[in-house]
């Protein structure tokens, strides 16, 4: 059993950079993933393909995190209750390995 089996996270910018790097290493936790963009829709499949290389369930959601209104559609959608910022789980990441 993978520490994030049966969890689902939701990565905002995960369409390419570090929220694609996060949202790959949730999945290779165990976690299934709804991949977050906002106009690069091609990139955000690509994503999704590695999410599901991982073994896990990815779900592509358009939307601009800055806006209210957006966030609640994603909410009303039935999103995940666990959302992940891609920039924190950076950090905590780096601030571990530094540690180590």
């Amino acid at each position: 059993m993978k520490p994030l089996d049966k969890s689902v996270a939701l990565v905002t910018g995960s369409s390419r950079g570090i929220g694609r790097a996060c949202a790959v290493a949730l999945a290779e936790a165990g976690a299934d993933i709804a991949v977050n963009y906002l106009i690069r829709e091609e990139a955000a499949r690509e994503t999704g393909l590695s999410v599901e290389r991982a073994g896990r369930r990815a779900l592509l959601v358009q939307a601009d995190v800055s806006k209210a209104n957006e966030v609640d559609r994603m909410a009303a959608d039935g999103l995940p209750r666990a959302v992940v910022r891609s920039t924190s789980l950076a950090s905590t990441t780096a601030s571990r390995r530094a540690r180590s």
